[in-house]
């Protein structure tokens, strides 16, 4: 199956990963087939032991320096926290680097925590990329130490993979036919989809939490109350059981 985002892990957790250092850095390393855009990670949070909702990571990327992190690739400052969820299990929260960042070949994805609290990552326990792909550094002035701890952290990189969606399957949907008036918007936000389907609709803040989530069927000029969400930019994002999405930007008065 051809996605655009890469995975070690298949996609369960039976344990939990963290570190336990303010400034903090954890870094995966993955090996880019073709040149292509870094656009974000998928992270999948392990509500154990501590709630760590109120902290929060900065995203990174780095080169490779002969097999370890190198240089930052690109700088980010968009402040994330981790997501819990309560509709399931092994569910993965998405974050976007600020921009796009162009990948070829070997690169180091992740982010350093601000807090020395715990930020409890899946760890899937059935594959094994941990020891020759983590990477840890406990603190700005560290050095980088390879992960002796088996399995699978559960944080994959999403690529642009030449679509203009995130998590658009191979066969794609024609971006254009979702239309998302008025924008900004106040209390009430209008879809327009002039095709059946898309299952679920979700709205993220700019710090990836889901603020709005619904489950209907659209076909045509559909509508959503967002009277309760505060003034700023949002992420809404449209799928479907196929794994197809819509993602539109809107900003709320």
């Amino acid at each position: 199956v051809l996605y655009n985002y890469y995975a070690y892990d298949d996609g369960t957790a039976e344990r939990a990963w963290n570190i336990n250092a303010a400034g903090g850095n954890v870094a995966v390393k993955y090996f880019c087939e073709v040149p292509d855009t870094l656009l974000g990670l998928f992270i999948h949070w392990i509500p154990f032991q501590f709630d760590v909702s109120d902290e929060t990571f900065l995203l990174r990327i780095w080169g490779d320096n002969s097999g370890v992190p190198g240089n930052e690739l690109a700088e980010n400052f968009v402040f994330h926290s981790p997501a819990y969820w309560c509709n399931g299990y092994n569910t993965f929260s998405y974050y976007e680097y600020d921009e796009g960042v162009p990948v070829d070949g070997t690169f180091f994805c992740g982010f350093v925590q601000n807090s020395g609290t715990p930020l409890n990552i899946g760890n899937d326990k059935n594959t094994n990329s941990n020891p020759a792909k983590l990477f840890y550094k406990l603190g700005g002035g560290a050095s980088w130490t390879q992960s002796i701890i088996t399995g699978s952290v559960m944080i994959r990189p999403v690529f642009k993979s030449g679509k203009s969606n995130v998590w658009n399957d191979v066969a794609g949907i024609d971006s254009e036919i979702l239309n998302v008036f008025p924008n900004p918007a106040h209390e009430t936000l209008y879809l327009d989809f002039p095709m059946e389907g898309m299952q679920r609709i979700e709205c993220f803040d700019i710090n990836g939490r889901v603020v709005i989530s619904q489950e209907r069927n659209l076909n045509g000029l559909s509508s959503i109350d967002i009277s309760s969400l505060s003034s700023g930019v949002y992420n809404l994002v449209l799928s479907d059981q196929n794994g197809n999405t819509l993602s539109r930007k809107f900003i709320r008065e």
